[in-house]
């Protein structure tokens, strides 16, 4: 078995080596070159081995927060409205790009909340005080969307 696992990782290193020299290098005159396309395609393999090694070494309790993560979405009418207080019109685009922020910006919050929940040596399910504590972390780091904002209480 360990035979056949080492010949599939010497095929793919060899794939990867081949798809390299395709892209830096032309046959003809052996003049580096660069091929939008074969740079994306090597860029995505690489990228896909490495989530693929990531997801790996995820405990279950991790792979289960990452699979709630990559399923959870805001929805786009909720997001609209949000946006059209700001602006007379949004395109679809810019509905898609906020809420993929949005997602972002409270992921990072649950990260630090829960930072701050092992800091605080307790446990269980995050309460409102990790989550405020974690937006105050946030504002005071200056990378907090609302750093300029303290009118309202958010949580």
């Amino acid at each position: 078995m360990s035979a056949k696992k080492e010949e599939n990782e010497a095929e793919e290193e060899t794939e990867e080596e081949t798809l390299y020299n395709d892209i830096t290098q032309d046959d003809d005159d052996e003049q580096p070159i660069f091929d939008v396309k074969k740079t994306r395609r090597f860029r995505a393999k690489q990228n896909a081995q490495k989530l693929a090694l990531l997801l790996d070494s995820f405990t279950e309790e991790q792979n289960l927060r990452y699979e709630a993560f990559r399923c959870s979405t805001f929805r786009k009418s909720a997001m609209r409205k949000v946006l059209l207080e700001f602006t007379n019109s949004v395109s679809n685009e810019t509905v898609i790009i906020f809420s993929g922020i949005s997602k972002l910006y409270c992921g990072e919050i649950i990260e630090r909340a829960r930072v701050v929940q092992e800091q605080w040596m307790e446990e269980g399910p995050l309460q409102p005080k990790h989550i405020r504590e974690a937006v105050r972390r946030l504002k005071h780091t200056g990378l907090s969307i609302l750093a300029g904002s303290s009118s309202k209480k958010i949580f």
